[in-house]
């Protein structure tokens, strides 16, 4: 170490609010809500407007567009994350390892459908030019349209009990293992 280094070190930091008033909280919540549904309604407007009218068709309308499509397809994505990663948190405190992997158990297979359709979407759209392939376009397209649509009622029905010995009775099994 140099002699006269600043040698502190930060193992954590603490994130705050904006206001520690619940009230304040809500109305800032309301107010920021508002301003990204403005914004994401008004790039949703550009792509429309640059896509629809045949003046607007420039490069640097093109580019703007562009933008557009990225900060709306960022958004979902950015979702996600962020509500899988909120789920993850409150998974961990869950005090019952049989309860945890449960609760990992359906999450797994939730996420498995989302990356199975957001992976090959982004790739069509995020590939280089250079490996443009409109008959592979078609594949990937057809499997994430496909596969996930596939997996829908897989993932979100018949691992629920309930569905499940429905289905079993209306099949003729009276009998739930």
């Amino acid at each position: 170490m140099i002699p006269g280094q600043n040698q502190s070190w930060v193992s954590e930091f603490i994130l705050l609010g904006f206001s520690s008033d619940p009230t304040t909280n809500s109305i800032l919540f309301i107010v920021f809500l508002l301003i990204y549904l403005s914004s994401v309604m008004g790039n949703g407007l550009i792509i429309l407007l640059i896509c629809l009218d045949s003046h607007l068709h420039t490069p640097m309308y093109f580019f703007l567009c562009i933008l557009a499509i990225v900060f709306v397809v960022v958004t979902p994505i950015s979702l996600i994350v962020a509500s899988y990663v909120h789920i993850a948190m409150a998974i961990l405190k869950i005090k019952s390892t049989q309860a945890r992997f449960k609760a990992f158990s359906t999450c797994a297979s939730h996420l498995t459908v989302v990356t199975l359709f957001y992976g090959p979407a982004s790739y069509i759209y995020m590939r280089p030019n250079s490996s443009y392939s409109p008959e592979r376009d078609k594949q990937i397209s057809l499997f994430y349209n496909a596969f996930t649509a596939l997996l829908n009622p897989v993932v979100y029905s018949l691992r629920n009990k309930d569905i499940k010995r429905a289905f079993l009775k209306v099949i003729g099994h009276n009998r739930v293992d």
